[in-house]
């Protein structure tokens, strides 16, 4: 404890307390630089086009068709489809 002499022992529990938080945001950068690089290897557009492949002619037109739907793209809100998996939401892609 190297200075600790030159310092009362409120201001050294301060600097550690200090020193910890850095660590700490050092180690959080880490973590999310890691989950970047990790979502930035995908590539969606392989999803996509597979999906839009099996896609079936009007697949999802009851949606896209509907006042909601339209209402909602003259918003700027967002959307969230719910379904359990492999129920076809992924093919919901476009419309036309």
């Amino acid at each position: 404890m190297e200075g600790l002499s030159n310092l009362s022992l409120g201001d050294w529990a301060l600097r550690q307390q200090q020193q910890i938080a850095e660590i700490h945001a050092g180690q959080k950068e880490t973590h999310k630089l890691h989950i970047l690089k990790w979502i930035s290897t995908t590539d969606p557009s392989l999803s996509h086009n597979l999906a839009l492949k099996k896609r079936e002619p009007d697949t999802g037109t009851w949606f896209l068709e509907s006042d909601e739907f339209s209402q909602w793209l003259d918003s700027a809100g967002f959307i969230w489809l719910y379904g359990i998996r492999k129920c076809g939401l992924s093919l919901v892609l476009r419309h036309g």
